[in-house]
């Protein structure tokens, strides 16, 4: 592929995994580094550069020759540093694009590479181009040169690619054909086969490491149940309303539809006591958040405000349904009967605490929601114009 450099994403702490997937290697000996560059090389890439920050001084020993490791000093920052640094050594180079991969994809077939160069039809150095697994997106990743500076602008904490290839509207090429596009993000445990695969969804108790994976699912649905990446100033407020202070309050009323590989794609998450849990809202989770955001779009400053008012009033629910739930499934998820297990699983749970009904509310917009709540036991009760609330009685 003249022109293209390869760049393999593996400065990591590797936290849910255990360590630095930089120093992974297969059952046989092989690196996942060297996997990683040897696909890439395998698809034409020339130059290719590896990224390193946690167990770098080892890792560096991994790294083939003819491969560039490139060193991340902020490493701990999240994934958004070794973009950043993956970019600006490629800035130096001669090439029209690059092709991203993860290290943790050892899995991932040269031909994947090959699929997402090839359906560029324009410049290369304009291009923007994923794998796709079966309407999930995923890597390898090809970015033309002229993205580099802004997507390096772009590119903070755990924030990588994802977000600015959606905004500007990037080619998707299916791969699902090819293999199944999973990340390996925890060591298989002993005598349980977790090499990636096109199923082996379970369901799950929370795990204070699937935070990051239930931000991005809450993100992703939060527009009446559409992708709301970059309606506001900062995707993330729209967990820190809605999800993580759930999870901190009562992670035990949270659980998750977990892959093979550890990734969560759908989750509930609960609170026992609505007026409790608003209190405890209002004193203690907002204050100490509320200052991070000022206002910015309409959905922004009516989130702010909401977030603000919450415990300041009534709850009309609560005395009848004294819980609450929140719900959300990827697209890849749904209607495949996750959401009934999900909330069956939630319901058996707060029956066991003594908790006598449980509500929900849903904006009007979400017809899907409408449909399906009825469908798992939900009543519909008197609500305002905007949402549509749901109760049920356990």
């Amino acid at each position: 592929m003249p022109g293209v450099i390869g760049l393999v994403l593996a400065a990591g702490a590797g936290t849910r995994f255990g360590g630095p997937k930089a120093l992974a290697r297969e059952e046989n000996g092989t690196s996942w580094i060297e996997r990683a560059v040897r696909m890439l090389r395998d698809a034409g890439c020339e130059t290719v550069l590896v990224t390193l920050g946690a167990g770098a001084d080892e890792a560096a020993s991994m790294v083939p020759d003819g491969a560039t490791a490139v060193l991340v000093d902020d490493w701990r920052d999240g994934l958004g540093a070794s973009l950043r640094a993956g970019l600006g050594a490629a800035s130096a180079l001669p090439g029209d694009a690059l092709v991203v991969t993860p290290v943790d994809t050892p899995a991932a077939p040269a031909v994947a590479a090959t699929r997402v160069v090839g359906a560029v039809t324009g410049p290369l150095s304009a291009a923007l181009v994923r794998a796709g697994y079966r309407g999930q997106p995923g890597h390898p990743v090809l970015i033309g040169r002229d993205h580099w500076a802004a997507l390096a602008a772009t590119a903070e904490g755990d924030r990588g690619a994802g977000p600015y290839l959606r905004a500007h509207g990037a080619v998707e090429v299916e791969c699902g054909d090819l293999w199944s596009g999973a990340d390996v993000d925890r060591r298989p445990e002993p005598g349980n086969d977790q090499r990636p695969g096109p199923q082996g969804n379970r369901l799950d108790r929370y795990r204070p490491g699937d935070d990051d994976d239930l931000v991005e699912i809450c993100v992703r649905t939060a527009d009446a149940g559409a992708d709301a990446t970059g309606l506001l100033t900062d995707d993330r407020l729209w967990a820190e309303i809605f999800v993580l202070p759930y999870l901190v309050r009562h992670p035990e009323f949270a659980f998750v539809v977990r892959s093979e590989t550890g990734r969560v794609t759908g989750y509930t998450v609960g609170r026992p006591d609505t007026v409790g849990f608003e209190a405890w809202f209002r004193d203690e989770w907002w204050p100490e958040r509320a200052d991070r955001w000022e206002a910015g779009p309409p959905r922004q400053d009516g989130l702010l405000r909401y977030a603000a008012g919450r415990g300041r009033a009534a709850e009309p629910y609560a005395a009848e349904y004294p819980a609450h739930l929140h719900i959300d499934l990827l697209p890849e998820l749904q209607g495949q009967g996750w959401g009934r297990r999900l909330i069956d699983t939630l319901v058996d749970e707060l029956r066991r605490a003594g908790v006598p009904g449980v509500h929900l509310v849903a904006s009007a917009d979400n017809s899907g929601a409408a449909a399906f709540y009825p469908r798992v036991g939900f009543t519909q009760l008197p609500s305002g114009a905007d949402v549509r609330a749901f109760g049920r009685i356990l």
